[in-house]
């Protein structure tokens, strides 16, 4: 078992889990936090050895989080961020974040950029994985219109971690398009776009390429203030989004050798 303690700060459970099961594939011990309040009782609590931190959070954002936990901690602070420009960069990192990463998640820069930070100590040999087999995909997955599971692969870097990715996906589908519905109902644009921008997020990583580009232009869209746009396409987005977690659903049930 590693000596290690790894910090997962991100809300959006399909991301969470292709994260935490870098870590398992790895032996890593982990602990996960949804929010940033969260993060900085976990982070006080439990003294990890490192910290992966998404920025876009529900509470408060990860620049804030970085602030509060430098006042009293040099624990090393990957930042893993959809947000991709410059300045948002430069802001996570001259709040005390140690590097950054952008969505979607390489497993193995993920697992080198772990590696380069982690206490030398208490790193553990690559030599001691058990080398068991690596499952194989259900076949219906690669008929599914819209699914580039080969582009997912490449994402994730494992079938093990793909399918558990892509189980997620599929559980919280529904439960996310009924909470955007409702958010855009409401007129709440704010949190209507916090949540096109993890469906963006997740869609891309299991290979849903299309579906993902859409909700990155409702999420521009939402960021600007467009609502003609967010008008035009939101329900073509949930209908897709709710085809695609139906058309999941068999790994929620798999079927017994």
């Amino acid at each position: 078992m590693s000596k290690f303690q790894v910090l997962v700060v991100e809300d959006d459970q399909p991301v969470r889990n292709l994260i935490t099961t870098t870590l398992k594939a790895n032996d890593y011990r982990f602990i996960t936090a949804a929010t940033g309040e969260q993060a900085v009782m976990e982070a006080a609590s439990h003294n990890p050895d490192i910290i992966l931190l998404d920025l876009g959070l529900p509470d408060i954002d990860g620049v804030e989080v970085i602030r509060r936990i430098r006042t009293w901690s040099l624990v090393p602070v990957i930042v893993i961020s959809a947000r991709s420009e410059d300045a948002d960069k430069i802001d996570a990192l001259d709040a005390g974040a140690d590097d950054y990463l952008t969505k979607p998640i390489d497993p193995d820069s993920l697992e080198e950029t772990i590696i380069r930070y982690l206490p030398k100590e208490k790193l553990m040999s690559a030599e001691e994985s058990d080398g068991a087999p690596e499952e194989t995909l259900p076949p219906f997955l690669y008929g599914i219109d819209g699914l580039d599971v080969s582009k997912g692969l490449e994402h994730i870097g494992s079938t093990e971690a793909y399918l558990e990715t892509a189980t997620s996906y599929a559980e919280t589908a529904a439960h996310t398009a009924d909470e955007i519905e409702r958010y855009w109902t409401a007129g709440d644009l704010e949190n209507t776009t916090i949540k096109v921008h993890g469906l963006k997020s997740s869609s891309k990583v299991i290979g849903a390429m299309e579906l993902g580009l859409l909700a990155e232009s409702l999420e521009k869209a939402g960021r600007t203030g467009d609502t003609e746009t967010l008008r035009a396409n939101i329900d073509r987005l949930l209908a897709d989004y709710r085809r695609l977690g139906k058309e999941l659903s068999p790994l929620l049930h798999p079927k017994e050798d």
